[in-house]
Parts: structure tokens; C-alpha cells; sequence
């Protein structure tokens, strides 16, 4: 900012007027002479002092945003320490077994290889309801909160159509696609040497 109000000091001088020293001039006959000019100088200077101030005064706003960052991100590695053990991956063998089930039921597989493959789901699906639907620390989690989607609208369908009705395409890849994103808010697995899968 300096450089910057010295440049334009030195741009703003009118080439028609002799220099502020010109020889058989006294100094209060220059300033006559050349007012804008002499008075650049204590504009400028002021102007540098004003801005200074003007950073150091928003030295301590910059401080407490970057405090408040810091804070902010703390308390959310906090919360995500907080879930109950086992949460994790027992939401993650649920989104599985879920996907499973359904991809079998849009197949062509016939009915009795379908209730095969749904087997591991509906063992899961009582787990959930008894261990995990109503747990207050994971219900807010965006992960909870589609599993409860998926399970409560397989349960509605199942109830209005009967026990052996298949998915239509569409409501299966509606419930597809909410596994998907309960599993992509889950963390990724750890690894055996504690650094996170790709």
C-alpha cells in the first residue's frame, strides 16, 4: 500500500509547473505556487496511518474467526466420536444385506431363491428395530435416518401387497438409492493398519 500511494504521488504532478525546489523561489512561494502538490504528501501519510490502523484493528476479528474454525471443527470430530460402538458397522452389514435383498427381488430370480437371499436382511431388520431404531445419539445421523425410510416403506408395501408381492422396478431403485446415500454418510472402513480404505 505504500508503493502503491508513493506511485501516485508521483503521477499526480502537472508537468507544466516547475519543480517544487525551482531556484529564486522561498518555500512559502512554492506552496503558493503548488498547493495540491504539497499537500500530497501529508494526504498520503495520513491515508498510510489510517490504513494501518485499519489492520491492526481487524487483527483481532481475523483471530476469533479463525478461533471460532478451529472450535467448530473440534466439536464436530466430537460428535462423530460420540456414536455408540458398533453403530458403524452394524448400519454398514444392514445397508448391505438391504441391497442384497432387493437387487434379488428386481431379478429374475425365481420366489424362493428371492426369500433366500432376503433371509440375512429381515435378521437385521429386528436387530435394528430392537437395538437401534429409537437410540437418540444416531438418530440424527443422516445414515439412521434412511435406513428407517427404507425399513418403514418396505414395511407399508409389504403390508398393502402381501408377503410374496415383488417390488415394482421403480420403488426398488427409489430404496436402492437411499441405501446408497445412508452408505456414503457412513465413514469409510478402517483398514488393518488404521488408515481408512479408498
Amino acid at each position: 500500500m505504500q508503493k502503491l500511494c508513493q506511485l501516485t504521488a508521483r503521477q499526480i504532478q502537472f508537468r507544466s509547473w516547475p519543480p517544487v525546489s525551482s531556484p529564486g523561489l522561498s518555500v512559502q512561494d512554492t506552496r503558493r505556487l503548488h498547493p495540491v502538490r504539497c499537500s500530497l504528501g501529508t494526504a498520503f501519510s495520513k491515508q498510510q496511518i489510517c490504513i494501518q490502523r485499519r489492520h491492526l484493528l481487524m487483527l483481532p476479528a481475523a483471530c476469533s474467526l479463525l478461533l471460532a474454525a478451529q472450535q467448530s471443527q473440534a466439536a464436530f470430530a466430537d460428535e462423530a466420536i460420540k456414536l455408540p460402538k458398533g453403530y458403524e458397522e452394524f448400519a454398514g452389514k444392514l445397508i448391505g444385506a438391504l441391497q442384497d435383498a432387493i437387487e434379488a427381488d428386481l431379478s429374475d430370480m425365481e420366489e424362493r431363491q428371492v426369500r433366500r437371499k432376503a433371509d440375512p436382511a429381515k435378521n437385521l431388520v429386528k436387530s435394528w428395530i430392537q437395538d437401534w431404531k429409537d437410540v437418540s445419539d444416531v438418530q440424527q445421523e443422516i445414515s439412521h435416518k434412511e435406513l428407517s425410510g427404507v425399513i418403514r416403506q418396505l414395511g407399508d408395501f409389504y403390508k398393502k401387497q402381501g408377503q410374496r408381492s415383488r417390488l415394482p422396478r421403480s420403488v426398488g431403485e427409489g430404496l436402492l438409492a437411499k441405501l446408497g446415500a445412508a452408505q456414503n454418510a457412513l465413514p469409510l472402513p478402517a483398514a488393518a493398519d488404521g488408515k481408512q480404505k479408498a
